[in-house]
């Protein structure tokens, strides 16, 4: 009898990190509801010795839980209250589903459905972006008036996020196919691409985008000539679009120059440009605590003291649009460091995977994560469990001491 509860407890744990999967794309109430079961089903399935032995022999997953562990401490000196430094904390509670997920996924065609769960939601998401920009189905929700981004549930920057890195995974997908499955695998891609690049205006992604492909025709520099060549179409297809995007185009311009005035001391640069005007006025912020931060939720508070008229766009300076600036301002440099060497365990522990292709996927994934670290908190918001459960999905398949595998519940 208790074999059999531990059994299905299990085989529900795992269905749950499924279901979490295909809620990336999903709106951000079915992923807390995924990831609110996991986490009960992690809790009651038991198993706890072999559960705690996989998270301490991977080292992937004893950084997440370290760098978690990092930020919470802040609260203690925190100069905001107790309640909303603890609740900005636990914005990064993503981080525990890599160590969580390391734990309880034991075989590749588990991690491998974990990544085929969120390819299938993203084609949802393109197509129902292309449907929306066709005015093929009805315009309502949160983005009911972003005319320019038809994007279904999530914000069109993290829309784009998701399916750059879904688009790197079909790359790779259409290497491995043949026949009628390369061609629509083939097609599905060019939606991708020209969904990222013309549809939905988030230039994140589009940079995400470009790096992916690039580290792509990289690792597959050796393959045959034939393979050379179509990789290269692709490259260069991607890059007109990129190059013949009028409103991508424009933008950058836009913010080069808003940049340079930024620089010569001009506040005029900032309008328009609310990354600027949010990264203006964080950076004084740090400098009034520079080692040690001023701990989690106290940013909005700081900002809030800031003249009036060095706030034209922004009002609430809480996301400063810069992961890397928000560690600066809550944990200073030390909190910097601890993220910094959380992405370099992730990419040594990349090249230790059990499964090769898995090590391309990871690698790919951090460049990408790192790159929209620049413009946005992916850590601190819901989108962070994007590169959470897929971390945690891909270093499930780091080379173990201990073979605790054939303990685990057949699945």
């Amino acid at each position: 009898m208790l074999n059999t509860y531990k059994n299905i407890t299990q085989k529900l744990t795992i269905l749950f990190v499924f279901l979490s999967a295909f809620s990336i794309n999903l709106p951000t109430r079915f992923m807390d509801i995924s990831l609110w079961l996991l986490f009960i089903f992690w809790i009651i399935s038991g198993d706890f010795k072999n559960k705690i032995q996989r998270i301490r022999e991977n080292p992937g997953a004893l950084v997440a839980l370290g760098f978690f562990i990092l930020m919470g401490l802040t609260i203690f000196y925190s100069s905001a209250p107790i309640q909303k430094s603890v609740n900005s904390w636990l914005r990064y509670n993503g981080l525990l589903l890599i160590p969580i997920i390391v734990s309880v996924l034991h075989k590749k065609k588990q991690s491998d459905l974990v990544l085929n769960i969120f390819l299938i939601s993203s084609v949802i998401a393109v197509l129902g972006s292309y449907l929306k920009y066709f005015n093929l189905i009805p315009d309502i929700g949160i983005h009911s008036s972003i005319a320019r981004n038809p994007v279904l549930f999530k914000y069109h920057i993290a829309h784009n996020i998701f399916i750059a890195f879904a688009s790197y995974l079909m790359f790779c997908k259409l290497m491995k196919s043949q026949g009628l499955l390369r061609y629509s695998i083939l097609i599905l891609l060019f939606l991708f691409i020209f969904n990222v690049f013309f549809i939905v205006d988030s230039r994140t992604g589009q940079l995400c985008l470009l790096a992916g492909l690039g580290v792509f025709l990289a690792r597959h520099k050796k393959e045959s000539i034939l393979r050379k060549y179509f990789l290269s179409f692709f490259l260069v297809c991607t890059l007109c679009i990129y190059i013949f995007s009028i409103n991508t185009q424009t933008r950058i311009i836009h913010t080069i120059r808003n940049t340079v005035s930024l620089m010569k001391g001009s506040s005029e640069a900032l309008k328009g440009e609310g990354r600027l005007e949010l990264w203006a006025n964080t950076l004084p912020l740090i400098k009034n605590h520079p080692f040690i931060g001023g701990g989690v939720g106290s940013l909005q508070g700081e900002y809030n003291l800031i003249p009036q008229k060095n706030k034209i766009i922004h009002q609430d300076g809480s996301n400063p649009h810069s992961l890397y600036l928000l560690i600066a301002h809550q944990a200073g440099i030390l909190g910097l460091l601890g993220l910094f060497f959380f992405f370099l365990v992730h990419w040594q522990s990349s090249f230790k995977l059990v499964h090769p292709e898995y090590s391309e996927y990871f690698q790919a994934l951090i460049i990408m994560m790192v790159i929209s670290a620049l413009f946005n908190c992916m850590f601190w918001r819901g989108e962070a469990h994007f590169y959470d459960l897929l971390a945690g999905a891909l270093l499930s398949s780091y080379k173990l001491k201990t073979n605790l595998i054939k303990k685990s519940p057949k699945n």
